[in-house]
């Protein structure tokens, strides 16, 4: 009979027709002591994680948004209405729309299921490793999976990776336990939740063919038959199954040379500056001739390789040059099984070497071990949590405010360009034009300038140094963009929101409503009245100003609206175009477009109210010019324009 030679070397027929735990050699404690240091490294990893913190990832609001807008019965949608597959892990998305569905917040349900998962995740491992390890190197595998940081920081990072890692091991375990049916759930699950998960059960399929391996037909019609109607949904929703996020990051070349993943690679594993890995990493190659005794094992190294193999044959490991560290987390769970057989065949050595008893040994090493994986990578930890708490807040954290700021302004429904879209569009309700194109297709093989020259969006919103020279520097972008609102991290980056102040082709038509000073003439006011809740609602008010001369002056505008008893109900003051246009800057002869968002109560908002414009000299509030040559009522330093007389957009 043909035997499976990454496995043990009992017959097929014989080895897939039970699951036999390990329990002879490994669970030679006493099954209540083991039982307890699994209940404790499990424990160990919740609190560890609870203590960590939740620091969600850019990438992760992206699923976020698609899982709000699916409970909200808007469709798998990322924008209303377009039809995008921009989420490479569906199956997230679907289960924490679900959730929200139950009253759960998305971004604390996507928390505890990383959290959950990892604990699974632990379960799992340790029952393969028990297939193979003594128990204190099992207990030494589970506490380096509690505390190693990268594992740590993306189970509370509202990604998928934990899941993806506990689908992982337990289609492993359940095929190398013959659960062939199972497995091919399991596989599928795995695909759903990531398109690289395919790798697995491609691994499983030529295994299976070689070691004619029983209840392969049937797998392959479980998995087949769980993932058809997503593929059949997904080609007639969105017109591919395919992630566009994934055509998108295939179009951008990130890296600089073909070498650059493999050399990631290396690097990842022998880190002493941050992960420190490298005391890790020949205590792990100490172990890897063990994985072969047990055919779970050695089917996750196989697959380790497989999965390593792709990345780097595609050039995807870009990390550190690229925040994509979450292709690099899943490798680390054959990295601790592989740790706990190096540390077991060290502690073995020493104890033939000596001639002493191994349990005193391993006792020794227990404690021994432990105290440094507490206390070692309990500091890498803390220092990971420091950096990351930077990380988020220089990126997600500003982009939250940005958005924040947007809502203030009362604009909700303005489409905005941005290359990072996750963080800020999970708080603006608006559309996004994607400059990366994850969630718009139409913008991929297209250079930034060409795609900003062309939408002319009303908004766009990076940090100013992601924006391509060519852009900021073009005549079209300095005249019709300006940054009205910014906020610096503690790296010295920008993040900004730029303004479109378009040109008005029809703002000279009629007379003018009247000259502000001796130079500001006003052509034109538009007024558009947005609801933003049933009692508040958002007045954005365009004022279109001809220069009729040089200013010497700077002078800010506000715009005031009143009720019919003259009290005021909404304000806003600020030098023209976002404080960054002033009055000075002004050519003799040219049009300025200046924009204001008012927030208001409308309960108070009657048909009587008045919009009342004017200026002062900046810094110096009672210094208020005086208007001539009104075409509407007017006190001295304020024009007086009744709402109802204007064409209000609504």
């Amino acid at each position: 009979m043909p035997v499976d030679s990454v496995g043990s070397d009992a017959p097929v027929a014989e080895r897939n027709c039970a699951i036999p735990l390990p329990m002879p050699r490994s669970l030679a404690w006493p099954k209540l002591a083991f039982g307890a240091a699994l209940v404790a490294c499990v424990g160990l990893a919740i609190g560890v994680r609870v203590a960590f913190g939740p620091h969600v990832r850019e990438d992760a609001f992206i699923t976020l948004r698609y899982a709000e807008n699916i409970a909200a019965g808007q469709g798998f949608v990322f924008n209303l209405g377009e039809r995008v597959l921009g989420t490479t892990t569906p199956l997230f998305a679907l289960l924490l729309a679900a959730l929200a569905r139950l009253g759960l917040d998305p971004a604390f349900a996507a928390i505890a299921i990383g959290i959950l998962s990892d604990a699974g995740a632990m379960v799992i491992l340790s029952l393969i490793a028990a297939r193979f390890l003594k128990p204190l190197a099992v207990v030494f595998v589970l506490m380096l999976y509690a505390l190693l940081s990268p594992i740590v920081s993306y189970a509370v990072s509202g990604m998928e990776t934990s899941l993806y890692v506990l689908l992982i091991l337990s289609s492993v375990l359940a095929y190398a336990s013959g659960k062939m049916r199972f497995a091919g759930l399991l596989c599928a699950l795995l695909v759903f939740t990531r398109p690289d998960g395919l790798i697995l059960p491609t691994v499983f399929f030529f295994h299976a063919l070689v070691y004619k391996r029983n209840g392969l037909l049937d797998a392959l019609v479980v998995f087949v038959i769980v993932l058809a109607p997503w593929v059949a949904f997904a080609t007639t929703y969105f017109g591919s199954p395919i992630p566009q996020s994934m055509i998108a990051k295939a179009s951008v070349d990130f890296a600089p040379d073909s070498a650059l993943s493999l050399r990631n690679f290396l690097w990842y594993f022998s880190d002493v500056d941050n992960r420190w890995f490298l005391p890790l990493s020949p205590v792990f190659i100490l172990g890897i001739l063990q994985l072969k005794r047990e055919r779970a094992p050695a089917l996750l190294m196989a697959w380790a390789l497989a999965y390593s193999a792709a990345f780097i044959a595609s050039n995807k490991f870009l990390f550190p040059l690229t925040p994509f560290e979450w292709y690099f987390v899943p490798l680390l769970a054959p990295f601790v099984l592989g740790i706990g057989a190096g540390l077991e065949n060290v502690v073995s050595f020493i104890a033939r070497l000596a001639g002493a008893a191994r349990g005193w040994l391993y006792v020794g090493a227990a404690f021994t071990v432990g105290a440094v994986l507490l206390i070692g990578y309990g500091a890498v930890l803390r220092y990971q949590h420091s950096e990351l708490g930077k990380a988020v807040g220089g990126r997600e954290t500003v982009y939250a405010k940005l958005a924040s700021q947007m809502a203030e302004m009362g604009v909700q429904d303005e489409p905005v360009a941005a290359y990072e879209i996750g963080a800020f569009a999970y708080r603006y309700p608006g559309p996004i034009l994607d400059l990366w194109g994850l969630v718009s297709p139409k913008v991929v093989g297209i250079d930034s300038y060409n795609i900003l020259y062309q939408a002319r969006p009303p908004w766009i919103m990076t940090y100013a140094d992601m924006l391509p020279d060519e852009v900021t520097n073009s005549t079209w972008f300095q005249r019709e963009y300006k940054p009205v609102y910014a906020l610096g991290t503690w790296e010295g980056r920008r993040a900004t929101l730029f303004r479109r102040y378009s040109e008005t082709t029809n703002a000279a038509e009629g007379a003018a409503l009247g000259v502000l000073g001796e130079s500001m003439e006003l052509l034109k006011v538009d007024v558009k009245v947005q609801p933003l809740q049933p009692d508040r609602e958002a007045l954005h008010v365009t004022l279109v100003w001809k220069a009729l001369r040089r200013i010497d002056q700077r002078y800010t505008v506000f715009t005031h609206l009143r009720d019919g008893s003259n009290r005021l109900i909404g304000q806003h003051d600020g030098e023209p175009q976002g404080n960054e246009h002033s009055t000075t800057l002004w050519q003799a002869g040219e049009t300025v477009v200046d924009k204001h968002d008012l927030v208001v109560d409308n309960r108070r908002l009657g048909s009587d109210a008045l919009l009342v414009v004017g200026a002062y000299k900046t810094g110096a509030v009672e210094q208020l010019l005086r208007w001539s040559k009104p075409t509407v009522p007017v006190w001295p330093h304020e024009l007086r324009i009744r709402l109802s007389s204007l064409d209000v957009q609504r």
